[in-house]
């Protein structure tokens, strides 16, 4: 599954993840063009520093009769070092590095 995100979306995302791994509040937010077909969601759930990541994936399936919206979405919590973590993925991500892989 493909999903095209917007460089000024990225860009944002990236920075409020920068914020929200450093302030511990707040949360980072990131959706495909589609919103319906990927958005994911990093916040923090209470003021002990505890953080979740929030998702949905989809796609819509269009056949000859019909069309069907189909997606799966959910959560858990992660540690706040895992948001650093994913932060460094991101960065790698968007300056090409094999880190990313």
């Amino acid at each position: 599954m493909n999903v095209w995100l917007e460089w000024p979306e990225v860009q944002a995302f990236i920075a409020e993840l920068e914020e929200l791994n450093f302030k511990l509040t707040g949360q980072a937010e990131v959706a495909a063009m589609s919103p319906s077909e990927f958005l994911l969601t990093i916040k923090n759930i209470d003021t002990k520093g505890h953080m979740a990541v929030i998702f949905t994936i989809g796609r819509l399936d269009i056949t000859h009769n019909d069309q069907f919206q189909s997606s799966v979405s959910g959560g858990f919590e992660v540690l706040p070092g895992d948001v650093e973590s994913l932060l460094a993925w991101f960065k790698a991500a968007v300056a090409g590095t094999s880190a990313a892989a």
